[in-house]
């Protein structure tokens, strides 16, 4: 098995130690390069002295906070320059991967079959399984706008699933926080987009993966376990959901510019505005009238 992990850490480090430390302790056979985002607190210097003498774990520090793409990108560059694995794993450091066979199966699987380039397992959040967190299709133009609405669904659009046999499946779009792909398939895609800084990346990969022509497939016999929570809830700072409306903003417009039509611009500006006066009235009403 020739594969290398790449986790990007910003800020929560302790997050970080937990998912390398738990790949170490069942034994993962994989280069491990944690790149740390340019984190704001000693991220870098506690995860490089922590991982200083573990042969297999890389630490390296962006100059810069570039986002999912641009950070994940540098990981997996450096990996491919320094240890040239075949195959490539992206994992969030909220990810637990309960043992050995998840790591063994998901890439075996995916080096069987020279049309698979992206495989992806099962993510278990709060001891839920959603399908629509695992997999889901490339979201038609109307629907990057539809999606935008604060209070939407955010689950992917899972119209159609394909059987491949026992327990996988065919898909457009695999989940960000933990999937591999093979490295000369990263490459021939030119890797993330850099030009969205966090959202959307999984839809941009799917469609520069099926412009390409290989699939994305889901092994729903390997589960792992996600640390996330996927709701804007009542404890979120007003600010840092202002960041993620614009934050998901940018990404769909981008998507909109490049991937699919610009007539759909002006409807995803309207949508933008009517979520900036939702948390506006939201933001008053707990401020100065709820009790």
């Amino acid at each position: 098995m020739n594969i290398a992990i790449i986790v990007l850490n910003y800020k929560k480090y302790i997050d970080t130690i937990i998912c390398v430390d738990k790949l170490i302790s069942i034994g993962v056979e994989a280069e491990i390069v944690i790149v740390d985002n340019a984190s704001p607190n000693d991220s870098y210097t506690l995860l490089k002295e922590k991982y200083d003498k573990v042969s297999n774990v890389s630490v390296i520090l962006s100059d810069k906070n570039g986002g999912y793409s641009a950070g994940n990108n540098l990981g997996v560059k450096y990996a491919l320059d320094n240890f040239n694995p075949d195959t490539i794993a992206i994992m969030n450091p909220d990810i637990i991967i309960p043992d050995k066979s998840v790591i063994t199966n998901l890439y075996n699987l995916l080096n069987s079959n020279d049309e698979y380039g992206v495989i992806g397992g099962v993510p278990i959040t709060n001891n839920k399984f959603d399908l629509s967190k695992c997999c889901w299709n490339i979201p038609k133009g109307i629907e990057v706008v539809k999606s935008h609405f604060i209070k939407s669904n955010s689950g992917g659009n899972v119209k159609s699933c394909n059987f491949l046999g026992i327990a996988l499946i065919q898909t457009e779009c695999v989940a960000g926080c933990f999937f591999m792909i093979k490295s000369h398939i990263f490459r021939k895609v030119g890797f993330f987009d850099e030009n969205v800084f966090l959202y959307n990346e999984e839809n941009i990969l799917g469609i520069n993966i099926k412009k390409c022509g290989y699939k994305e497939v889901v092994s729903l016999n390997d589960f792992y376990y996600h640390n996330h929570d996927y709701t804007i809830n009542e404890t979120t700072t007003f600010f840092n959901k202002v960041m993620a409306t614009k934050n998901t903003f940018e990404s769909r417009k981008y998507m909109c510019l490049k991937y699919y039509d610009k007539w759909l611009l002006p409807l995803l500006y309207f949508v933008e505005f009517l979520n900036r006066a939702y948390l506006a009235c939201c933001f008053i009403w707990n401020k100065f009238f709820r009790r």
